[in-house]
């Protein structure tokens, strides 16, 4: 496979709302917010968006603990009981980005080519669509609709699986960017092998 191209960040000076990068939407929090009940939560107030900074590059980390989301009370409204709230790491993990080089098949207006990482900062890790980052520093690739959850270290569900406490969707609706590493399905009408044969062309 031909190597991934990065490209140099780029800088946006825009206007008073800024481009929206992603959003981490609470889906579930064990004792405020459960399964299946999330619509009758505005998604606004329990989201944690993450737009580009005035005057700074396009691409910036979202960083997500105590520490981060102290001032507008995040943790505290959806992890109202202290013991659990312990659990979150004053940094949990961190969520960021490297352009890539667009394809010629590309509009422009399908937004910025993106690689999504998730980095684990947490001694209780950092759980990714059911997959445990114990380390810190590891990493995982990200793609919207990704679940991540957090989980009180060494608990367990009955199965063996750590038992979480929080749950987020990753989610580039709305966004400025898009999932350049999503391999999109071939339009109707035209079959995967088609559309194989018609690159290689």
């Amino acid at each position: 496979a031909p190597a991934v191209q990065m490209l140099p960040p780029r800088v946006v000076r825009g206007p008073a709302v800024m481009p929206l990068l992603w959003t981490l939407e609470c889906i579930y929090s064990e004792g405020a917010l459960e399964r299946g009940a999330a619509a009758h939560v505005p998604r606004e107030q329990r989201s944690l968006l993450r737009r580009q900074e005035v005057g700074g590059l396009l691409l910036c980390t979202q960083r997500v603990g105590r520490m981060f989301q102290e001032q507008d009370e995040f943790f505290r409204t959806f992890v109202p009981d202290e013991e659990k709230r312990g659990a979150v790491s004053r940094e949990h993990f961190q969520i960021w980005a490297d352009e890539m080089a667009p394809s010629g098949t590309a509009a422009a207006t399908e937004g910025v080519p993106c690689a999504f990482f998730l980095t684990n900062y947490s001694r209780q890790g950092t759980i990714v669509n059911g997959a445990l980052l114990r380390q810190c520093g590891e990493q995982v690739s990200l793609h919207s609709g990704d679940v991540i959850a957090l989980s009180r270290g060494a608990a367990a569900a009955g199965d063996g699986r750590p038992s979480t406490f929080l749950e987020f969707k990753f989610d580039l609706a709305g966004s400025v960017l898009r999932d350049a590493l999503v391999v999109e399905s071939p339009p109707r009408g035209r079959s995967a092998s088609a559309t194989a044969s018609g690159a290689a062309s």
